[in-house]
């Protein structure tokens, strides 16, 4: 089952970075979602100049500074990114990242699986190294 991040909660102390960080969260679920709607999609094509979003373990993950080996070998989990690995940054640069995510919604396309080759096959929690408590799913509900 999908796993959603919860919209209303508060990423900083900040207004205006906690207003970008929720408009992110928003922008990031409909992003999951239009994904989820495409059978054969593996990724998004490139959202905000920079990055592609893809799901793995019922998250959507952003790959930052990917490069054509995404196609073949799958992403590289040390620029892999969810929204709490975001926290942190200025209100500046989440409301940038936030319109280019809505100008990805506004007309999405996606990377389509050319054949049933499974780009990742390790668990998030190994290729991230993460042991034990699972800090991202704080923030996840079931879809």
């Amino acid at each position: 089952m999908p796993l959603c991040i919860i919209e209303n909660r508060n990423w900083s102390s900040d207004a205006e970075e906690n207003a970008q960080y929720q408009r992110i969260t928003r922008a990031w679920n409909r992003i999951h979602q239009a994904l989820l709607d495409q059978p054969d999609a593996i990724a998004t094509t490139i959202v905000a100049d920079r990055a592609v979003f893809f799901e793995f373990d019922d998250q959507l993950l952003l790959c930052d500074d990917f490069d054509s080996d995404f196609l073949t070998k799958g992403a590289d989990f040390q620029q892999c990114f969810s929204p709490h690995d975001i926290e942190g940054q200025s209100a500046e640069m989440l409301a940038d990242l936030a319109e280019g995510m809505e100008r990805w919604l506004e007309s999405p396309q996606f990377i389509e699986r050319e054949d049933d080759h499974n780009l990742i096959g390790e668990s998030l929690a190994e290729r991230r190294n993460y042991s034990g408590f699972r800090e991202d799913y704080l923030y996840l509900v079931d879809a």
